[in-house]
């Protein structure tokens, strides 16, 4: 099982103070949470889509905000990069898909499975 409580950190021992407390505020407030859970339903609905893709499903969320979530759901093992696709005149982008191993989190007082 995995604990998403043990992010890794998003912010670097060089970055300057300000990336530290941000760090802080949005993991203490639950907005990390509450953020990881959108982009991983995203992610479960609509397979195969790139970070900007998501961020365009996920009107309250930030093509940035899309992308850290991604990040903590690959290190936690619930999501894996696909390959890179251009869709539309973009850039090449990987795309993200469910783990395909069953992945349980807990999720405050939810259970995605």
């Amino acid at each position: 099982m995995t604990n998403i409580h043990n992010w890794p950190p998003v912010s670097h021992s060089h970055d300057p103070r300000t990336s530290h407390e941000a760090e802080t505020e949005v993991t203490t407030s639950g907005k990390r949470e509450t953020d990881l859970q959108v982009v991983l339903r995203a992610v479960s609905k609509e397979p195969g889509l790139t970070s900007f893709e998501l961020s365009q499903a996920i009107p309250d969320l930030t093509l940035y905000a899309v992308r850290r979530r991604l990040s903590d759901l690959g290190h936690q093992g619930s999501v894996d990069q696909g390959q890179a696709v251009a869709r539309n005149g973009q850039r090449s982008s990987v795309t993200w898909w469910p783990h395909t191993e069953p992945v349980q989190l807990e999720l405050g007082q939810e259970t995605l499975r």
